[in-house]
């Protein structure tokens, strides 16, 4: 069974939240777009990267992209943005 494609869903604060698997090659592509200069993965960028291509909301019945306002704005808080990163980068980094 491919992993491209393959979908799970967790509610985290009250907000159902999609994680879609890009598949093995983009995967090992986005963690290289994530690295800095000095060859670390970069929060912010990882973040970036699964927001683009893994992580998404079902808002008022419609699966939408996030970004870091959409924690900022919903949530006020680092707590909700920190266990969707997680359960994300569990989801697609098993």
């Amino acid at each position: 069974m491919s992993l491209k494609g393959k979908q799970e869903s967790e509610t985290i604060g009250g907000v159902k939240f999609t994680f879609q698997h890009p598949g093995i090659e983009e995967v090992l592509d986005l963690k290289d777009r994530a690295r800095n200069e000095a060859g670390q993965v970069s929060d912010k960028e990882i973040a970036k990267e699964l927001f683009e291509h893994v992580i998404f909301a079902e808002i008022d019945g419609t699966m939408q992209k996030v970004n870091f306002a959409f924690f900022e704005d919903r949530f006020g808080s680092m707590k909700e943005y920190k266990e969707v990163i997680k359960a994300a980068s569990k989801f697609l980094f098993r």
